[in-house]
């Protein structure tokens, strides 16, 4: 092949990999008719905080996600409804009383695993990302659906890094000087954004329907604090969060 047809293809695979339209949802290509007026049954969120430490250190903030948890628990519901999705919420209480804690747990951990292999990057180029076909125990979550009256099964989870004083001290102080030796201005990390995932799986055949991440990329809860005072805040905030998260879909169905 001539060195001009080489170059020719290689700035066409340039080109189309650079005009590629990405996205942060995963879906079917059959959810709108898969989700669309079925009874939605939405799982305990699964909340994982860490604070990070001046060497860099994770230290998990259990206090905070249970406060979290119980947060999203209260909003969550009123959320799809406002989102036009008819859902209930499964307590942790109703799952022990009606002995589904094996499969909820079975769920949650096949689903984490799943949507953890998908979001290795938040962005997918939609040509792949919209055609998704994964799934997680069709078994499991079939008993899940009809233990709950419910065709599909919302996931929701939110995950945050929020760092110490120290360790933001410490990077302004390396951002200040790598500055100063460099003569440019240098970007303090922005590792404190928080993430709320919510996804949907149908119950019959465990198969992933659709999902998306929404980003807040301001420290949402850097304070760490838990009071009534800060509630009608944390309230507001996730609400918003969730909001996001399920915009794609609503944008679909409008």
């Amino acid at each position: 092949m001539k060195l001009h047809n080489i170059l020719l293809l290689i700035c066409v695979a340039v080109l189309t990999s650079a005009c590629a339209k990405m996205t942060t949802v995963r879906r079917s290509s059959d959810y709108v008719t898969a989700i669309s007026n079925k009874k939605v049954v939405i799982l305990p969120p699964k909340v994982e905080v860490n604070m990070v430490e001046f060497s860099g250190k994770k230290k998990k903030m259990h206090d905070f996600e249970y406060y979290l948890e119980g947060v999203i628990a209260d909003n969550v519901s009123d959320v799809f409804r406002e989102n036009h999705i008819q859902s209930k919420f499964l307590s942790n209480r109703e799952i022990y009383d009606q002995k589904l804690v094996e499969m909820d747990g079975r769920t949650q951990t096949g689903a984490n695993e799943m949507l953890a292999g998908l979001y290795v990057s938040s962005v997918m180029d939609e040509k792949i990302a919209h055609v998704i076909e994964k799934n997680i125990e069709p078994c499991v979550t079939e008993v899940l659906g009809k233990k709950s009256d419910s065709e599909v099964i919302a996931i929701v989870q939110y995950t945050q890094n929020a760092k110490t004083t120290g360790a933001k001290t410490a990077e302004f102080m390396m951002a200040c000087l790598s500055s100063y030796s460099s003569g440019r201005s240098s970007q303090i990390d922005a590792a404190e954004r928080s993430v709320m995932l919510v996804a949907f799986i149908e119950a019959k055949s465990g198969r992933l329907l659709w999902s998306n991440v929404a980003f807040d990329e301001k420290s949402m809860f850097g304070a760490m604090t838990i009071s009534k005072d800060h509630r009608a805040k944390d309230n507001k905030e996730i609400r918003n969060l969730i909001s996001l998260a399920l915009k794609p879909l609503q944008d679909k169905a409008n």
